[in-house]
Parts: C-alpha cells; structure tokens; sequence
C-alpha cells in the first residue's frame, strides 16, 4: 500500500498487487454445504471447488462432483468416503487398462 494521496491525507492508496483483506485460498476439495431442493423435497448438497475437478480416475471410479444427503450428518460421511475413495486413488500406481492410450498390454512392440 502506498499513501501516495498526500502527507496527512490518511486514506491509504490500494494498489491492485496488494492481496485482498481477509481472503484465503480455500485448502479442501469441497465447497460450503448448503440446503437446496431436489425433487421436491429440501437436501443438503455440497459440490467439488472449480480449482479441484475430479481426475479421470476418479471419475471411472464412480466419484462425484455433487453429494446430495438428508441431513448434514450423512453429508460429512459421504465426503469422508469419497475423500477416502480418491485418497486411495491418488496413490495407486497407474493402471493402463484405464487409459485409451499408452503403452499396449503385451509391452513395447
């Protein structure tokens, strides 16, 4: 910040470098829960952050991108187990029969 509006002026100069107040990059996958309706009936619903979709591994695992729960109790349990799920997923080696390119099954030709 620079107080570049005169000596004494005591209204400080903002410059767009200078980080936002208060503001921190959200650390988890998740967005904030929330009450939304599906269906016709109230749920709690919580989605994957933009910063964070879901790998194609985690997606052919059956992960995904929006839970749905009647209360925020089972809510948590599903995140905790997809989080579980991918946690998992993460740190297993590759399997090539996922993938549509590679090298083929029988090795290098």
């Amino acid at each position: 910040m620079n107080d570049s509006r005169g000596p004494g002026s005591g209204i400080p100069r903002i410059e767009h470098t200078d980080p936002l107040p208060g503001f921190r990059e959200p650390s988890g996958r998740w967005a904030l829960p929330f009450l939304t309706e599906r269906e016709g009936r109230q749920v709690w619903t919580i989605a994957r952050r933009i910063a964070c979709p879901l790998t194609t591994r985690e997606s052919l695992a059956g992960l995904s991108k929006q839970l749905y729960a009647d209360t925020r109790e089972e809510l948590a349990r599903l995140v905790e187990r997809e989080d579980a799920v991918a946690d998992v997923l993460r740190t297993a080696p590759p399997d090539w029969t996922e993938r549509t390119s590679g090298p083929p099954a029988g090795g290098a030709e």
